[in-house]
């Protein structure tokens, strides 16, 4: 991400900061239906 904001790629910043919101939500969900917190 660091080389992609060097370079001014607005393009790939979106994307990897959309895939590290996105992963990191999921394995957050997936986490929490193993403990059962919500169950």
């Amino acid at each position: 991400m660091i080389a992609a904001l060097r370079r001014r790629d607005t393009a790939a910043v979106i994307e990897h900061t959309v895939w590290q919101f996105t992963d990191g939500a999921r394995r957050l969900t997936e986490a929490l239906a193993e403990t059962e917190v919500f169950g």
